[in-house]
């Protein structure tokens, strides 16, 4: 078993099992993503089939791929309009994309 800090909290967390053909699907989606044909995915599911879990790990794997992975997620009662994209954006640097911002100017000089 391994652990996992969310919200400062540690978590106890089993195996990862039975789920590789969800994997296998998720990469192949990611690997047409590199290709330049990128999609939106959705999972849906009941209340506790693991929803949360498959999408840690793939987006962890992810990670350390090298992918720039954007994490929101959806608050129970809250009504604030795109939360979760907001979120996501803001974890990955890019909140100024919803908020009509500028974005932060990096500039680097060669000769």
């Amino acid at each position: 078993m391994s652990y996992k800090s969310i919200n400062n909290h540690s978590m106890r967390q089993t195996a990862f099992v039975g789920r590789e053909r969800e994997i296998q699907q998720l990469s192949a989606l990611a690997e047409e993503a590199v290709q330049g044909r990128g999609e939106t995915i959705f999972i849906a599911g009941k209340a506790g089939m693991g929803k949360t879990r498959l999408v840690q790990e793939f987006a962890d794997s992810l990670d350390a791929q090298g992918f720039k992975v954007l994490r929101g997620l959806c608050l129970p009662d809250n009504y604030v309009p795109l939360l979760p994209i907001k979120e996501a954006l803001r974890s990955g640097g890019l909140y100024h994309i919803s908020t009509g911002g500028n974005p932060r100017a990096y500039s680097s000089y060669t000769s």
